[in-house]
């Protein structure tokens, strides 16, 4: 007897639970080891690199010391075996370098020790990232490419550095703004020249003294451009616009910014000047607050949750259904495109909107693409009809059907008063800060914001490493 499309689904979602729990069984045999990461107390001058083999003694007699001596670590070390590698500084401050000749005795290596039970916790959190996604068995760890800048960036090294060049840009914004504007002014008097079609008596240098935006000999580009801004010479308009964008090219030399950022600092300034204020957004609660976005482990157990329940109960078809909307969700937040999806449009998502031979939801501005294992999933309720009519995918789903399923597994999955979530939650980027909710515009703006340092160490970077080795 031929399966319906729901049993289909079933025998899909335990295999996408299997693989899943199967790869991460596969990565604890591997990290079930204990970890040495040594690093350089100090930077010693003229110091030779520390050769292969030495290093290799140096952690092995490190590895026995610790089976001997440490009361801690003895049982561990007995019963795993180690790995070791060394780290380097990305910030070495100078009280950390020495000359050979003075730096007298001190010890020269410091370790970093990982256990396994570390590894392992963190592989707990990575098995949720990878549900998230809802991968096939061959997509199994694209998803770090979903997480990869974020976790980069929230490191403390990472931060430093982002803090550094943000100085760094400041001091040319500031070095630039106390430049002499009167070469400026001279070469934009030249432009309007050539391109004026006033006759010789307007353009009497004479005339040009007198505009309320003519800069003295000694003022800086900074005071040049406030009086750009307030200048009221209508007669003059078109020298003063070319004043204007000649400061504005000035202003931002040496500096890498796009257009976005170069409008938002020149607007914030002519606020500034012209004593403008945005207006205070009103403050938002209540169901506003429920809407909010939720974490990416915080939205996988929701997701496994309704998964679980199906699968205990076969017949239960809200549930699967439920969990394939969260993914739908889950991919339109995750989007690179600049089109707002909403909660509506994926409840009723029909078969036609499902490309059959590649892993794509079509709406009605966009094409998004989602992942092959979610794509299978979404394939078992276009059924096998071949007709032209189009079919709802999720008919077992309303609106209060999905708010009151959500609402009630808040109170399961969510500490206690905490609010519950609604499905608008989870068309917010997921983010890695566990029990915290974020809203919408401040998580646009983490996910836009310009690296000042680019992130290192990313997937491709780790794959050849790991190839290499």
């Amino acid at each position: 007897m031929a399966n319906n499309k729901h049993q289909k689904l079933l025998k899909l979602v335990q295999k996408r639970l299997r693989d899943i729990d199967t790869h991460h069984k596969k990565v604890s045999e591997f990290l079930n080891l204990i970890q040495f990461y040594f690093y350089e107390k100090k930077i010693i001058i003229g110091r030779p690199v520390i050769a292969k083999q030495t290093f290799q003694e140096m952690i092995k007699s490190h590895y026995v010391g610790l089976q001997h001596f440490s009361l801690s670590l003895k049982d561990v070390c007995n019963e795993t075996p180690w790995f070791g590698r060394i780290i380097g500084q990305a910030i070495i401050l100078k009280s950390q370098i020495v000359r050979q000749e003075t730096m007298g005795k001190f010890t020269p290596w410091g370790v970093i020790i990982r256990l396994p039970e570390e590894e392992l916790l963190k592989l707990k959190a990575s098995r949720l990232e990878t549900l998230i996604y809802c991968p096939s068995a061959d997509e199994i760890s694209d998803e770090l490419q979903w997480f990869e800048n974020d976790k980069a960036s929230d490191s403390l090294t990472h931060q430093f550095l982002t803090i550094g060049a943000h100085f760094n840009e400041t001091n040319i914004l500031n070095h630039n703004l106390q430049k002499n504007a009167f070469s400026i002014f001279d070469e934009a008097v030249i432009n309007w020249k050539k391109n004026s079609l006033t006759d010789d008596v307007a353009i009497n240098p004479r005339n040009l003294e007198k505009t309320d935006f003519t800069p003295t000999k000694n003022q800086t580009i900074e005071l040049a451009y406030e009086s750009t801004i307030k200048s009221n010479s209508k007669h003059r308009s078109d020298l003063c616009f070319r004043y204007k964008v000649k400061l504005e090219h000035a202003i931002f030399d040496g500096l890498s910014w796009n257009s976005h950022e170069k409008f938002q600092f020149l607007d914030k300034k002519k606020r500034k000047i012209l004593g403008l204020s945005k207006k205070k957004s009103s403050e938002k609660k209540g169901r506003w607050e429920q809407n909010a976005g939720i974490d990416c482990y915080t939205s996988a157990q929701f997701i496994e949750y309704f998964l679980l329940k199906f699968i205990g109960n076969p017949l239960d078809f809200v549930s699967a259904e439920i969990a394939c909307i969260l993914w739908v969700l889950v991919w339109c937040a995750k989007s690179s495109c600049n089109t707002q999806f909403t909660v509506e449009e994926v409840r009723n998502l029909t078969s036609k909107q499902v490309m059959i031979n590649t892993p794509i939801l079509e709406f009605k501005n966009t094409k998004l693409r989602i992942s092959k294992g979610l794509h299978e999933l979404l394939i078992c309720f276009c059924g096998k009809g071949t007709g032209d009519r189009a079919t709802r995918l999720f008919q077992n789903i309303d609106k209060k059907t999905l708010e009151r399923a959500l609402k009630k597994t808040s109170k399961e999955i969510l500490p206690k008063k905490a609010l519950p979530v609604l499905p608008a939650s989870f068309l917010i980027s997921p983010h890695l800060q566990e029990g915290i909710r974020v809203n919408a515009s401040d998580r646009a703006k983490a996910k836009n914001i310009r690296e000042l340092v680019p992130i290192r160490h990313k997937k491709e970077d780790i794959l050849r490493v790991l190839k290499n080795n």
